[in-house]
C-alpha cells in the first residue's frame, strides 16, 4: 500500500540520480522475477533500483511501462499472472515476515493505539475492533500452509500492456497462505490455484479491515481514499451481517440481494 510515481522526463530522472548517488544501496534483487520470465515490471535500468533511504522513507525506481490506464484486469488473466510470480518467488533465496507481522501487524497498531483515524466514528472504530479480534481468533485457530506471496496483488498493481498483464509494487511481499494473495482480486484465482474458499472469505474480510483503516488514515488529503475506505467498511459489515441475522439471510432471495450489494462493493473497492 504505497505510492508509485512515474519518472519519464530527463530532469526528473537526473534528479532521481542524485537521491540514487547519495543514499545509493545496491540492490537488484528484483531481476530474479525478470530473469525468470514472471510477468512484473523490471526495476530501473538507467538507475540503481534500490531501496534507497531518504529520512523516513525508501524509494525504489523501476523501468516506465507502457499500458491502458484505463483497462481493468479480469479475473481470469490476473490469476494466471499472479501464479506465474508465485513460481518466481518461489525460485527467491530469502526469506519473509508473515503478513500478520506486516500489513495486519501495522493495521493493529493504529486501530488500537490511542488515536484511531480521524473520520472514524466510535461505533465504526469499535466494529472494526471487534472485526479484527474475531477474525484473528478465527485465524489462530487454523493451519495455515504459507508460501511466498506478493502481498498486494490489488487489480491496481495489475498492468495491462501488450506484452500482457504485468504485476508491479512488490512492497509488500510476505510469507502467508495463498489465499492472502486472493483475497485481492476478484474470483478464485481462474483455477490456477487450490483454493480454501472457507479461509478465501475470512481473509477477504481481514484485507478489506486492513485497506479501510489504511485508506482513513489518509482519507483527508484524498476523494478517492475516503471512498475506498468506505467501500471496504461497506463489505466489512455484509460480511457480518449473516452473521448478525442469519435467519434473514437465509431466503433465497435475501440471498441474492446480499450478494448483489456485496459483488457491486467489490468491484468498487477492488483496486486498492
Amino acid at each position: 500500500m504505497g505510492h508509485t510515481i512515474s519518472v519519464q522526463n530527463r530532469p526528473a530522472v537526473q534528479a532521481a540520480q542524485e537521491i540514487a548517488r547519495r543514499h545509493g544501496i545496491p540492490a537488484e534483487n528484483a531481476r530474479v522475477f525478470t530473469r525468470a520470465g514472471a510477468p512484473v515490471v523490471g526495476p530501473s535500468q538507467e538507475l540503481p533500483p534500490g531501496p534507497h533511504a531518504q529520512g523516513d522513507f525508501a524509494m525504489t525506481f523501476w523501468r516506465h511501462q507502457d499500458h491502458d490506464p484505463d483497462a481493468l484486469a479480469t479475473s481470469r488473466g490476473a490469476g494466471h499472472a499472479l501464479a506465474q510470480v508465485h513460481e518466481a518467488l518461489d525460485s527467491y533465496p530469502e526469506t519473509f515476515p508473515s503478513f500478520l507481522d506486516r500489513q495486519v501487524r501495522r493495521t493493529a497498531k493504529i486501530l488500537f493505539g490511542e488515536s484511531a483515524p480521524s473520520p472514524l466514528s466510535t461505533s465504526d472504530r469499535d466494529f472494526l475492533c471487534s472485526q479484527y479480534l474475531s477474525i484473528i481468533s478465527e485465524l489462530h485457530d487454523r493451519k495455515l500452509n504459507c508460501r511466498t506471496l506478493h502481498g498486494d496483488p490489488h487489480r491496481g498493481n495489475v498492468l495491462v500492456s501488450n506484452d500482457g498483464y504485468l504485476l508491479i509494487d512488490f512492497e509488500s511481499v510476505c510469507s502467508g497462505p495463498v489465499e492472502w494473495d486472493l483475497s485481492a482480486l476478484p474470483g478464485l484465482g481462474a483455477g490456477a490455484f487450490y483454493v480454501d474458499e472457507t479461509l478465501l472469505s475470512l481473509l477477504r474480510r481481514l484485507r478489506s479491515l486492513c485497506v479501510a483503516v489504511w485508506c482513513w488514515t489518509r482519507a483527508s488529503s484524498s476523494t478517492a481514499l475516503d471512498r475506498a475506505a468506505r467501500n471496504h467498511m461497506g463489505l466489512l459489515r455484509l460480511a457480518a451481517e449473516p452473521r448478525q441475522s442469519l435467519t434473514r439471510a437465509r431466503t433465497r432471495s435475501g440471498d441474492r440481494v446480499l450478494t448483489s450489494r456485496y459483488q457491486s462493493l467489490a468491484n468498487s473497492a477492488e483496486t486498492i
